[in-house]
């Protein structure tokens, strides 16, 4: 199966079975991909990046046009390494004009996680306690493995039955 929990443990690994950072159309004969009818990848930064970046996956967060890619599986071996291209850790305002940042106006952390879990670096997003830490370098090497502990899986609301 495609995605899910523990997908970063199939024959394949993260790259072809994870679906967190998957912006490839179907059409285009890239593997994993996004059902051509459903979504079109991100083509253009929106207006809140500062000059000269790109955004995340989720329109939350810019990094380097360097980069290539914003965010996501491998991030630190991209050019600039993960300084530059990782997001899990970025706290920085992009009205500040330092890179890598979030976005300002997604900046509104939970008042609190839900019950046995951890937020992350910018107070946006929440992990499962079993995973030591939110996100992050090396996310994918805590207790919970990629798919619980990496922001850049994370894609539900906070609520306290998620």
């Amino acid at each position: 199966s495609c995605g899910g929990f523990g997908c970063n443990t199939r024959p394949g690994g993260q790259t072809a079975c994870c679906t967190a950072s998957v912006t490839a159309l179907c059409s285009t004969g890239t593997l994993p991909c996004v059902a051509d009818d459903v979504t079109e990848p991100p083509t253009d930064a929106p207006t809140e990046c500062p000059s000269g970046s790109i955004p995340d996956g989720y329109d939350e967060k810019c990094c380097a046009e360097t980069c290539g890619t914003c965010g996501g599986f491998g991030c630190d071996t991209r050019p600039g390494g993960a300084a530059a291209c990782c997001t899990s850790t970025v706290t920085a305002l992009c009205s500040t004009n330092v890179l890598p940042c979030v976005l300002d106006d997604i900046v509104n952390p939970p008042t609190e996680c839900p019950a046995n879990s951890v937020v992350d670096g910018t107070g946006t997003k929440c992990c499962p306690d079993f995973c030591g830490a939110c996100g992050g370098f090396g996310c994918h090497l805590f207790p919970g493995g990629a798919y619980n502990c990496c922001t850049s899986s994370i894609t539900a609301m906070c609520s306290d039955d998620v």
